[in-house]
């Protein structure tokens, strides 16, 4: 078979392939993914044209790839929570190209704020520098894939050698580490470390100081996207910065337990008055499945939150702070958190529920000893 006609045959495939993948991106519940999903996809297409057996190879693996995605998306348009799930993930940037794309603005360090070279004259061997946005990140549990990082281990890796310190025993014994592979070891881990942080699509804003009420997950006192880099100089801003992203994922998910769904028997025992007017104003909301998989898509999309410290006097004034929170209607299962944020309601139940324990066992250990015992009579007997 000649080259002419096996181009011939790849051409009218992945000409095929196109049109189903743009058929099921139609088919997405809203815009936003729909022109995500058609933009990936027309550039995965706008490629060289098949001229050589080598390429033809190539194009054969991503039409390959792509028959995948599009059995994902006919998943997903059919109600598969595991397929509209990964369509999600994809778009949001929790997976694929755009998660690094994400992640740039906090990676990227301007050369006047990098350390100097650990090898005089050799401008590659400046070490990573973690930036307080970064650091923020990597030491909070709802912004990582595995165990949250402690701010020793960041500025002290786990994989670094003993003999990196030349004033440990190993640095005595064996020489000191080369500067080499000292860098070289500096960077694995900061690549490693930051493939294992989710990244945020904004930067949130917030003029308060530090208290209670402002701790909990979802309080913002500036709507999400208000951050500019004129206003606030110097802040690192994300990639989705001013696109209020968050804002319109919250109102898909919606609030735990509202707008539900009337079942049958209670769309029977209305009248038709209340029904009509119930189902208008339910009918602009998405699907209880639908709504489900954006509270789970929350859960992985962690809130950075940007906060200048209002107090007057001490070491912190006007140091910016950084905290990392998830929104109220997310769902997500933790399994690494050294410390689980609370609110002050269930603080409070905490404490009163501890309290009326140790009433209990106050009152059980006073009753057993104002017991009369038995004479020893009656006991033998």
């Amino acid at each position: 078979m000649s080259l002419s006609s096996i181009n011939f045959q790849a051409r009218f495939a992945a000409r095929c392939l196109y049109r189903s993948l743009f058929r099921e991106t139609r088919k997405l519940p809203y815009d936003y993914l729909r022109f995500f999903y058609r933009i990936k996809f027309r550039d995965e297409f706008a490629a060289n044209p098949h001229s050589t057996s080598q390429e033809i190879r190539f194009h054969k693996s991503k039409e390959k790839r792509l028959n995948q995605e599009l059995r994902k998306l006919r998943d997903a348009n059919e109600g598969d929570p595991v397929a509209l799930e990964y369509v999600l993930d994809n778009a949001y940037g929790r997976k694929g190209k755009l998660t690094h794309e994400l992640m740039e603005p906090f990676i990227n360090t301007p050369k006047s704020e990098m350390p100097p070279p650990m090898i005089q004259g050799v401008e590659k061997s400046r070490p990573p520098v973690y930036s307080p946005p970064l650091r923020a990140l990597m030491t909070s549990g709802l912004s990582r894939r595995t165990k949250v990082l402690t701010p020793e281990k960041i500025d002290k890796p786990t994989l670094l050698p003993a003999r990196a310190d030349p004033k440990s025993e190993e640095a005595r014994m064996l020489g000191p580490l080369s500067k080499r592979r000292h860098v070289n070891f500096l960077w694995r881990n900061f690549n490693h470390e930051v493939s294992l942080t989710i990244p945020p699509v904004s930067v949130e804003l917030s003029q308060r100081g530090r208290s209670n009420e402002g701790d909990l997950p979802g309080s913002f006192s500036s709507p999400p996207g208000s951050a500019s880099g004129s206003s606030c100089p110097g802040i690192t801003l994300g990639g989705f910065q001013g696109a209020e992203i968050v804002g319109r994922l919250r109102s898909m998910a919606g609030a735990a337990g509202q707008h539900r769904t009337l079942t049958r028997r209670e769309r029977r025992a209305h009248s038709d008055a209340e029904v009509s007017s119930d189902s208008s104003s339910t009918s602009l909301l998405p699907t209880r499945r639908l709504r489900r998989s954006h509270r789970w898509l929350l859960g992985k999309l962690p809130l950075l939150e940007y906060r200048m410290s209002e107090e007057k006097s001490g070491a912190g004034k006007g140091r910016p702070l950084y905290s990392v929170s998830l929104a109220s209607e997310a769902l997500r299962i933790l399994r690494y958190k050294a410390r689980r944020q609370i609110n002050p309601v269930d603080h409070a139940w905490i404490l009163h529920g501890r309290k009326v324990r140790d009433q209990e066992r106050a009152r059980s250990l006073k009753s057993a000893k104002t017991t009369p015992k038995p004479p020893l009579d009656e006991q033998q007997e």
